[in-house]
């Protein structure tokens, strides 16, 4: 286990050691369905996996068996409510789940939040003008507090609908560092918290690094540096980075362009958690660094602190975990 110093220069982060990859589930979407966008793990360990265009959300348990939780499967420009797989999904781009299990997503079609119970009946919990902006991205943390991203800002609801504005402001676009208002964001997307209550969030155009953002507003940017021939340098492959996550220990992961992840302490020095540098696109399970992986897409850990990935690859859409020593 190495430890690293992390951003108040008092405390230390432990970076977590993984020893294997392994398959969940594999072909969860066809390939047709290339693209996987969306993950979340519930409480009980059950992975819920989405693409872009596969109008459906599926449901992977334990033992790797693959249900329809609900979408036809079917595209439409209308988005409809219902139970199942009677419920009609334009495009999906983020999964969350609170702590009774209702799953939420997003799409980039509808603009609007919707809700579907543990037994699959979809309904819409938020509308885009009680909102008040499309939701690029969102969270739901374990008080059921809910963070959406709208790529200014970044909004709050708690769990009894009243909505603040964390930090950014609704059109103003740029890259400031600051408190609430002050802050400018280019593409609030993806979101993370950690266990403090900080919240980390990637940009998907102009990121110049993970932007964090205290329970009070305050905005910062951690600049990521990996190191090359004995010496860290910047980091410049994050605009591609398609999942973000927090393990238990506050250290950041993101999913790379390169088919490996970046585990990052909190002061922005990044370690290959597959092998240095990039890595040969493939399908293997074995031991970390000799295990090949394909389009790694959102990232998230299950209940035991396993990392779970979604991966693109000819055979569809895969769910591969990546176990800890």
């Amino acid at each position: 286990m190495i430890s690293c110093s992390s951003d108040n220069g008092n405390e230390n982060s432990a970076i977590i050691e993984y020893d294997k990859v392994s398959t969940v589930a594999a072909g969860v979407f066809k390939p047709r369905d290339l693209y996987a966008t969306a993950l979340t793990i519930d409480g009980n360990g059950n992975i819920y996996v989405a693409s872009f265009q596969s109008n459906q959300i599926r449901k992977v348990d334990k033992n790797g068996v693959v249900t329809v939780l609900a979408g036809s499967g079917e595209y439409s420009e209308i988005d409809v409510n219902g139970q199942g797989e009677e419920a009609v999904f334009t495009t999906i781009v983020d999964l969350n789940t609170d702590s009774k299990g209702n799953i939420y997503f997003s799409g980039s079609n509808d603009r609007t939040l919707r809700k579907i119970t543990p037994d699959g009946l979809v309904t819409t919990y938020l509308t885009e003008a009680e909102m008040g902006r499309q939701a690029f991205g969102f969270l739901i943390d374990k008080e059921d507090n809910l963070y959406i991203s709208d790529a200014t800002s970044i909004l709050k609801f708690n769990p009894k609908g009243t909505s603040t504005i964390l930090a950014g402001k609704p059109d103003a676009w740029g890259h400031n560092d600051g408190k609430g208002e002050e802050a400018r964001f280019s593409s609030a997307q993806f979101i993370a918290k950690d266990s403090k209550g900080n919240l980390y969030m990637k940009e998907n155009v102009g990121a110049e690094g993970i932007r964090k953002i205290t329970p009070e507003g305050l905005v910062t940017t951690i600049k990521i540096t990996v190191k090359q021939d004995g010496v860290y340098v910047p980091y410049v492959g994050l605009e591609d980075a398609q999942g973000l996550a927090i393990d238990k220990n506050d250290i950041i992961y993101i999913s790379t362009a390169n088919n490996n992840i970046l585990q990052i302490t909190p002061d922005g020095k990044g370690k290959y958690l597959l092998g240095e540098g990039d890595r040969p696109s493939g399908y293997k399970d074995g031991l970390v660094g000799e295990a090949l992986t394909s389009n790694i897409g959102r990232i998230a850990f299950d209940e035991n602190g396993d990392l779970i990935i979604i991966e693109n690859r000819k055979n569809g859409i895969n769910v591969r975990k990546l176990s800890r020593k």
